[in-house]
């Protein structure tokens, strides 16, 4: 009988083959400034966008302690309710994890590329990179796993987010083997526009997902809170920005027979919000 494992089955000690296919519905809220900061007037009135969320993922162990995985990424937003300026139209990344893995550690390196879109002001491919490392923790209770990297991005008024290091941390605790809560936080810095104003991001994650017994999918419930802003001159002590909330709902496909599983097998990886953190920071916050 060959040694390899196919999806779906398992060797003695791991699963070989794992994947993520998750969709979601949302609602996006920007407010006019607040929580210490300014409006930036890149728009001029509140409102809340339904949006439609992608996310997949496909890991493969290939040595007993070495494995890869693929992302892809995307989100499209419906139209504004008012006509106040530059808007998101649709923003999406592919990335590739390459891992070395213990019974209870992982740690990595990560890359990829993104594009996004408007529906104001540039004509021109708008896009992103980035690459950072990574680890994860496996405990008793759930995970621990944090992430490091750099951002940049081009567009062509440089109004998103570039030359920026970021940093993300987080849990994932189960409360049973087939419900979780997930909870994490972001930060970015780096630079707006051609002038280099110092630019930062916030970010704050929490998840909550429950596969109900004999069913093949989870569902989920998910709240995003990020906050863009920059300084406008050395000596100005306002921060001038938006805050951005998120509420979503939706489905995921995983491998695995429980959740719990499911976070220990390949695939089971994540990115922070990075086409979020150079999007809306071309476009809404300007």
């Amino acid at each position: 009988m060959s040694s390899a494992v196919v999806a779906g089955e398992q060797d003695s000690d791991q699963q070989a083959i794992g994947y993520r296919i998750g969709l979601a519905f949302a609602g996006v809220h920007n407010t006019l400034g607040g929580l210490g900061i300014e409006s930036s007037t890149g728009v001029r009135d509140a409102d809340t966008r339904p949006t439609v969320m992608f996310d997949g993922t496909l890991g493969y162990d290939f040595a007993p302690n070495w494995g890869i995985q693929g992302d892809l990424h995307a989100a499209a937003l419906g139209r504004p309710d008012v006509r106040d300026g530059d808007r998101t139209n649709a923003y999406g990344h592919g990335a590739v994890h390459l891992y070395h893995r213990t019974d209870n550690f992982l740690v990595g390196a990560l890359g990829g590329l993104g594009i996004h879109n408007d529906r104001g002001d540039s004509n021109t491919e708008m896009n992103y990179w980035f690459v950072g490392a990574e680890g994860k923790m496996l405990t008793g209770w759930g995970s621990v796993f944090a992430q490091a990297g750099y951002l940049d991005s081009y567009d062509k008024y440089a109004e998103g987010t570039h030359e920026a290091p970021f940093a993300r941390l987080g849990i994932n605790y189960f409360l049973d083997d087939d419900w979780s809560v997930k909870l994490d936080a972001g930060y970015a810095g780096g630079k707006k526009w051609d002038v280099g104003l110092p630019n930062r991001i916030f970010d704050f994650n929490a998840e909550s997902e429950i596969r109900p017994e004999t069913w093949p999918v989870s569902l989920f419930a998910r709240y995003e809170f990020t906050q863009l802003s920059y300084h406008a001159f050395d000596n100005d002590q306002d921060r001038y920005g938006e805050n951005f909330h998120t509420v979503m709902v939706g489905l995921k496909f995983r491998s695995g027979t429980t959740l719990r599983e499911a976070d220990r097998a390949p695939g089971s990886l994540d990115l922070p919000s990075l086409g979020k953190w150079v999007a809306f920071n071309a476009n809404e916050v300007e």
